[in-house]
């Protein structure tokens, strides 16, 4: 094997042990970058803990007006919670409470955060 041959298999080495270190770092990066905020107004539809290994709250919030979707129309749309405080409200809540909840959107998920890319980050009752 010549000098040449060791070099280029040192460098494909070195070019993978780069990738897999910094894919998963850009997409955990990437789960953290803010993609929008706002929020949306209707009624707590369900709310649960769900997840096998990491435990996330999700929900869904009945919207007051219909949306569409690739497969038609819904008015459901669906969140997630990683704050307690937040948690502890949304349980309290009387059935049938309309809400206002707000939001900020995330590029991507993460399985330890959450399943949806909406995380709730306040809630006011209507």
């Amino acid at each position: 094997m010549s000098d040449e041959d060791k070099v280029s298999g040192c460098l494909v080495i070195i070019f993978i042990g780069v990738c897999l270190i910094c894919t998963p770092i850009g997409c955990v990066g990437c789960a953290n970058v803010s993609y929008s905020d706002g929020f949306r107004d209707g009624t707590l539809q369900k709310f649960s803990k769900k997840g096998i290994i990491w435990k996330t709250w999700e929900g869904d919030l009945a919207l007051d007006s219909f949306r569409k979707t690739e497969n038609g129309v819904t008015n459901l749309w669906q969140f997630s919670v990683k704050d307690d405080q937040l948690v502890n409200q949304l349980l309290s809540l009387p059935d049938g409470q309309r809400v206002r909840l707000h939001y900020d959107q995330k590029l991507t998920t993460v399985p330890w955060r959450s399943e949806t890319t909406y995380i709730i980050t306040k809630i006011e009752k209507r």
